[in-house]
């Protein structure tokens, strides 16, 4: 049996041309296989069916006898409205519901769990889900996942992607238009004492009242909607409030705004993204029919109390765990937290301080922290013990505080790793893999700019909790530009890990 299997016709990244080798090789090395810089060859004995072929990861159409198929991943690409061949489409399906900054692209779900060699039948975990692009992925491929994630935003923003899969687009659109006819809004009242006066306070300090009564009118109007439609709606009516509110939309960090508000309002701009979003909805729909009960995320420290998931055991997991002095991902989403009342007002200091990678200490922790770190409590590896002394060694008077707070962030990271590394594998099955995506940090420190190998690292913790360490695998990342790209991560690295 001959095959053809045809890149896509955009630029791949070098680490995708090196894991598309490395998976052609896994899925056929009994058959003789001839490489062009556009195509791979391939002449194997057995005779396959032609949905063999069709998940196979970056390879956008084969040819089996003269006959062409596109593959899965083509399809979804090109499902996309205003989809462009010569460039990789990441926000096909329901990827692109909501900002999140620091997600992977969703190619790299399939590649990694190919590269790892998962069979079809694999139970996947993303201990940091974020935006939940790991299960939207296997939903997508039919495998059965789970994400945990500590910040609630995340966990509602991957149950939303997962559950819009199977959408009714159509009666979506027919409420909206209804919702949008029904303005104007009334500002509701909450009396002093209520459980909701706190809420809506810190809300009308941050969002103008006009907007506001727009956001909290339709939310009150959606209460009884099925739990994918009501979702739908707050998440892309959610993912407005920044470019909207007080704050300032290119900022990651709270900052008052200085820009000028969008021109066009609200409810426009409301109505031109969801229909956007359902077109790609849509897009995916026409490929195949989604279970949307395959994949699921739920709220769970997975350094800590794993009680929620300790009956759970995987046969692999993918995951791009936060970096060390993380993204501010919590003051980022705080107005949208409070309005979907997934978090206190009061608590919004507390939970980005417990992130992991997290900048900021809550009240007295930092002062544990240099205890524990002076002594090397944890018993980290030396390499790391050793560069947090030197970094400590190179401080000067005059680095600030956020420069001062580093080597004990950095410890304090490093901790925290080690115990996701030893929650996951007691979860994992034995044979199991873990790939992870993690990027180098860079701080400067008395002056000097520093690179820290954070994935070399990371691979050492691993290693002492009992997880083999099979690879680590190089890649790149997109250039960034913004207010925040002078801190934007260039390379990672894959780490593939075994139990």
């Amino acid at each position: 049996m001959k095959v053809k299997l045809y890149k896509f016709p955009y630029k791949y990244m070098e680490y995708e041309n090196v894991m598309l080798d490395h998976i052609i090789q896994l899925a056929f090395s009994d058959g003789d296989i001839k490489k062009t810089k556009y195509y791979y060859e391939i002449n194997i004995a057995d005779e396959l069916e032609p949905e063999f072929f069709e998940d196979i990861p970056y390879i956008y159409r084969y040819e089996i006898e003269g006959q062409e198929y596109l593959t899965r991943q083509a399809k979804l690409e090109l499902s996309r409205p205003n989809f462009c061949e010569k460039r990789q489409g990441t926000r096909y399906s329901t990827h692109g519901l909501h900002e999140y900054k620091g997600k992977y692209n969703p190619q790299v779900v399939q590649g990694v769990i190919k590269y790892m060699n998962i069979k079809k039948d694999a139970y996947i975990m993303d201990p940091f889900c974020g935006s939940g692009t790991t299960m939207v992925e296997c939903t997508h491929n039919d495998y059965r996942s789970l994400g945990t994630d500590i910040n609630p935003m995340a966990v509602f923003i991957s149950n939303t992607k997962i559950q819009c899969l199977a959408l009714d687009t159509q009666y979506v659109k027919t409420l909206i238009d209804e919702l949008i006819s029904s303005a104007p809004f009334t500002m509701p009242n909450e009396e002093p004492d209520s459980e909701g006066y706190a809420r809506l306070e810190y809300l009308k300090r941050w969002i103008p009242e006009e907007t506001l009564s727009v956001l909290e009118g339709i939310n009150i109007r959606i209460q009884d909607e099925r739990p994918e439609v009501k979702r739908f709606i707050q998440l892309t009516l959610s993912d407005l409030i920044r470019d909207y509110s007080n704050q300032e939309p290119s900022d990651l960090r709270i900052r008052k705004r200085i820009s000028p508000f969008p021109e066009i309002g609200i409810l426009e701009a409301w109505k031109n993204n969801a229909d956007k979003y359902l077109s790609s909805i849509e897009g995916a729909q026409r490929i195949k029919r989604y279970d949307k009960d395959l994949g699921k995320a739920i709220l769970c420290d997975i350094r800590g109390d794993i009680s929620s998931v300790k009956n759970e055991k995987f046969d692999a997991m993918v995951t791009s765990p936060p970096y060390a002095t993380a993204l501010p991902y919590i003051d980022t989403q705080r107005i949208s937290l409070v309005w979907l009342g997934l978090c206190h007002p009061d608590e919004i200091m507390r939970l980005e301080s417990s992130l992991i990678g997290s900048r900021e200490f809550y009240s007295n922790e930092k002062k544990k922290w240099q205890e524990e770190l002076k002594t090397n409590r944890e018993k980290l590896p030396k390499e790391i013990d050793e560069l947090i002394d030197s970094l400590t060694g190179d401080l000067q008077p005059t680095d600030g505080f956020r420069k001062q707070a580093v080597p004990v962030l950095l410890y304090r990271y490093f901790v925290d790793m080690k115990k996701m590394f030893h929650n996951t594998y007691n979860l994992m099955k034995t044979g199991g893999k873990y790939g992870l995506i993690v990027g180098n940090n860079k701080t400067t420190i008395g002056g000097s700019r520093r690179v820290i190998d954070t994935p070399y690292l990371l691979s050492l913790i691993a290693e002492e909790c009992g997880w083999v360490v099979e690879e680590l695998l190089v890649l790149q990342t997109y250039k960034r530009y913004g207010i925040n790209s002078k801190n934007a991560i260039n390379s990672e690295t894959l780490i593939i890990l075994k139990k």
